[in-house]
């Protein structure tokens, strides 16, 4: 499973399909071994979310000035 970026018409269909096929379900989902992986691999890249993440925020807001 990888993390969609494009966004468009049928997107947004494939979408409600979705929402509408794991209604009532979306715990089991969730907690599914594909899910969990794409959301740490996107994590790693994305939500600096590693052991030393507070450094990491403190370094990269002392470059925005």
């Amino acid at each position: 499973m990888k993390y969609r970026q494009h966004v468009d018409a049928e997107s947004d269909i494939a979408d409600l399909e979705f929402v509408e096929k794991h209604t009532g379900a979306i715990d089991h989902w969730w907690q599914s071994e594909d899910v969990q992986k794409a959301r740490r691999e996107w994590c790693s890249g994305n939500a600096m979310t590693g052991k030393s993440w507070l450094a990491t925020w403190v370094r990269v807001l002392a470059t925005v000035s």
